[in-house]
């Protein structure tokens, strides 16, 4: 009765979801020496413990390693919501495709990779 209150959640901001069939490695712009892994048909949540204000873009590679030649940079927020390509070289004379999803799970942002079946095709 009148004694102030606070709900404190320790549920990530971002949920990590791979169904692309291959292992992931997802770092934030800027951050690309602290990459998270995930293995195919597994999910992690991502933290973004060095928050820099209007930050909010990842970088993604198949492998252990993240580098500045890997996917664009795509920007993961509740106003960016919905499915982007993305192409991935795992070699020089290799691509692969992989299709992002960015959803929005009370709160907490959902972002799933699937393979190349799960992008927009043109016919």
């Amino acid at each position: 009765f009148g004694t102030p209150c606070m709900l404190v959640t320790l549920m990530p901001k971002y949920l990590i979801f791979n169904r692309s069939g291959m292992q992931l490695s997802f770092a934030w712009e800027g951050d690309l020496q602290s990459p998270v892994t995930v293995p195919d048909q597994e999910s992690k949540p991502m933290w973004n413990i060095r928050r820099r204000p209007n930050c909010e873009k990842i970088r993604l590679s198949s492998g252990l390693s993240v580098s500045s030649t890997c996917s664009r940079a795509l920007d993961i927020s509740l106003a960016n919501t919905g499915a982007y390509p993305l192409c991935l070289r795992p070699s020089a004379s290799r691509r692969q495709l992989v299709c992002i999803e960015v959803d929005d799970d009370m709160g907490t942002l959902a972002i799933t990779a699937y393979g190349p079946d799960r992008c927009h095709r043109l016919i």
